[in-house]
């Protein structure tokens, strides 16, 4: 992705709006606070609005533009954004996202991460990019979509623990949707070719991250074309394994997820599915999906990301790393003054001082030996089975009960 060639610094806005999700995890709690956060960064605000109906979001920007705007701050999760960047096409105005959110995969993408303060020195600096959107049956999408487990989480998973938990709410409601679903037929038709096969999960990939993980190495916001991961097969193991591995910065181990990259793709499934676009259960197979090449000029930092924004996912993979040899030396791209550059990759089998950053070196040696010891035993493999196993067992039966008892507002 590189800086907008006409304007390495846009010139000051002559009318910013501000329009934040107050529904969203961060929302109602900053809203209050943003406009004087973004003035004091030199972001004068001509207008602020605080939305409590999601609905309402897309409408809002559009009344926005219509009123002249020529930066659009939306604050809120990764669903308000895919929700209202749609609306920016063919539009000159300028869009910048505020991360509000659980996993905020859109920004980590762009650069800030979740760090509101860095996104607002992005957006007082003024620099741009071009990015793609992704449309499936007229619904746009910046970073993500997903057919499998994504949507019976977001048919089901409790707003409060959403609130109060964030991702590793989202992590446990995952591990107990994996009850419910069950494995589908997929059919993908392509200018490359047909695929049919069992499977477990689909993703469609704009951007890199999804749940605020870095899944793909190969997903560029700017590049035209979007990365299919399929999880071929039946297991739950498989994909529950797949996970695993992405969530520790793993993602080019054997008998992972298939890679396909293309520009548009007719998908189909038996029996059908439901479709999670960016967290939100929109749509249905079987579908049409396309991309939509430098859709939406949108603000992103010059500066180059501190290695790799994964959230927890970069603290496994510290220790993960030293025991999985033969990871390729993929890295993300991040922006300095020179240019677009990659950020440092951390290659070393042993624990330098100079990295660890805050904490005590011995107690960080002591934690990776243990690590290395783990790993070495077999046990995860055997965990991962017995945790795949009990999600058919009797478990089973009591997480239901847990939920049907959350859904009617008591407890089990």
């Amino acid at each position: 992705m590189e800086i907008d060639p006409k304007s390495a610094r846009l010139p000051a806005p002559q009318r910013a709006v501000l329009i934040v999700n107050t529904h969203s995890r961060r929302g109602e709690e900053q809203f209050a606070g943003l406009q004087e956060l973004m003035e004091k960064a030199g972001v004068p605000i001509a207008a602020s609005h605080g939305i409590k109906d999601p609905a309402r979001m897309k409408p809002t920007v559009e009344q926005a533009l219509a009123e002249g705007a020529d930066l659009v701050i939306v604050g809120g999760g990764d669903g308000s954004i895919s929700g209202t960047i749609g609306a920016m096409i063919g539009s000159e105005a300028i869009f910048a996202a505020l991360p509000l959110g659980t996993a905020n995969s859109f920004a980590r993408g762009l650069g800030p991460g979740p760090d509101l303060e860095q996104a607002v020195r992005a957006i007082a600096e003024g620099h741009s990019v071009w990015v793609d959107l992704a449309e499936i049956d007229g619904h746009m999408f910046a970073n993500s979509a997903a057919i499998g487990v994504p949507p019976v989480i977001g048919d089901t998973i409790p707003q409060r623990l959403k609130n109060w938990f964030g991702r590793f709410g989202y992590l446990g409601w995952a591990i107990y949707s994996l009850v419910r679903f069950r494995p589908f037929r997929l059919i993908l038709d392509s200018p490359q070719g047909r695929e049919e096969c069992w499977a477990t999960e689909v993703r469609m990939l704009n951007g890199q991250y999804t749940g605020g993980i870095k899944v793909s190495d190969e997903a560029e916001l700017d590049d035209g074309a979007i990365v299919v991961q399929i999880v071929a097969g039946k297991s739950k193991f498989a994909l529950a394994r797949d996970w695993y591995l992405r969530m520790l910065g793993l993602r080019s181990r054997p008998g992972m997820a298939r890679e396909i990259k293309l520009k548009e793709a007719r998908i189909e499934a038996r029996p059908p599915q439901k479709v999670a676009i960016d967290g939100e259960v929109l749509a249905r197979t079987p579908f049409n999906l396309r991309m939509h090449r430098h859709a939406v000029r949108v603000i992103a930092p010059r500066w180059a990301p501190d290695g790799e924004n994964e959230g927890i996912g970069a603290k496994l993979r510290a220790a993960a790393e030293s025991f999985l040899p033969g990871e390729p030396e993929k890295g993300q791209r991040g922006y300095a003054p020179d240019g677009p550059q990659r950020a440092p990759q951390y290659r070393s089998k042993t624990m330098d001082k100079q990295k660890i950053g805050e904490g005590n070196y011995e107690a960080a040696e002591e934690f990776q030996n243990e690590q290395h010891a783990f790993a070495k035993s077999g046990k995860v493999e055997q965990k991962a089975r017995e945790a795949a196993d009990a999600l058919d067992g009797p478990e089973a039966e009591e997480l239901e009960k847990a939920r049907k008892a959350s859904a009617d507002g008591h407890s089990a």
